[in-house]
């Protein structure tokens, strides 16, 4: 598994270097989290740039919702083609693999944009 710092750098990097999605999420500003197992990371979005992605237990700061599922969800999720139910983060709420707790709504309605972000976990295999 990836460290913080590591997995800080890949989110950051997939996010930020794509024009695109910055662009997407231009108006966005919120946090929040992602969880492996027990460990929780705090992403802090700041007008569509990944500002920080930090461990839970080092912030105060609340998060808005949470996707959570476990590491082999995640390193499934993460292979090149990944089985029906692991292609997307939504898939994997669907099919139980995954939970999503918080406010679903800012999900929803920025989903292309969220969906981006929580992808940048599939390059933490290559790293």
């Amino acid at each position: 598994m990836s460290s913080a710092k590591e997995l800080e750098t890949i989110i950051k990097d997939n996010n930020n270097n794509d024009k695109k999605q910055v662009y997407r999420g231009r108006f966005l500003n919120f946090d929040f989290a992602i969880k492996i197992d027990e460990q929780g990371y705090l992403i802090k979005i700041a007008k569509g740039l990944v500002v920080s992605v930090t461990p839970l237990e080092k912030t105060k700061d609340k998060p808005i919702f949470t996707y959570s599922a476990s590491s082999e969800s995640w390193d499934i999720f993460s292979q090149k083609y990944p089985p029906p139910g692991y292609q997307d983060v939504m898939a994997m709420v669907e099919c139980g693999h995954a939970k999503l707790t918080g406010e679903i709504f800012p999900v929803l309605v920025n989903l292309f944009f969220v969906k981006g972000v929580v992808n940048g976990i599939r390059l933490r295999r290559a790293a």
